[in-house]
């Protein structure tokens, strides 16, 4: 089974001691991640988290002025991405206190940050390709995922 939806905006990040949960600047982009990824396995009819191995591929899109290295716009490490997606696709670890506010909002109901959501589990993801694009600077960042069943 193959899984492919696309979300506007940069991933979720996870990078310094701070839960990911829990910050401001975080909070949104999880929030995304995990409705379109919810909205995603509904088109498919699909129920529940993967159970097996899966491969996982990103493709974020971004302006070139945000590949600036320097400083200013850029951004941000695709490595830092790559954890911050596994991380949002599946629950948010159980000793975890307290996560941002907008999570308690009753319109984020179907998305709980205690629940996995499409992978129970990120060591169930046993390949990754990431990649970083360039597109025009006139365009908003977005990015692509796709996670399939290993066979």
């Amino acid at each position: 089974m193959k899984i492919e939806f696309t979300v506007q905006d940069i991933p979720p990040k996870k990078n310094g001691a701070t839960s990911m949960w829990s910050k401001p600047s975080e909070a949104p982009r999880i929030i995304s991640l995990r409705k379109a990824a919810l909205n995603a396995m509904k088109r498919e009819d699909f129920n529940e988290c993967f159970h097996s191995s899966v491969k996982l591929e990103l493709t974020l899109f971004a302006p070139h002025s945000r590949f600036n290295f320097t400083g200013g716009s850029y951004i941000g490490d695709l490595d830092t991405f790559i954890t911050g997606v596994c991380d949002s696709l599946q629950a948010a670890h159980q000793n975890l206190k307290v996560a941002h506010q907008l999570f308690q909002n009753p319109q984020n109901r179907e998305i709980d940050f205690m629940h996995s959501l499409m992978i129970s589990n990120d060591s169930q993801v046993v390949s990754i390709a990431a990649s970083k694009v360039i597109i025009n600077d006139k365009l908003q960042p977005y990015y692509k995922i796709t996670i399939e069943t290993v066979e």
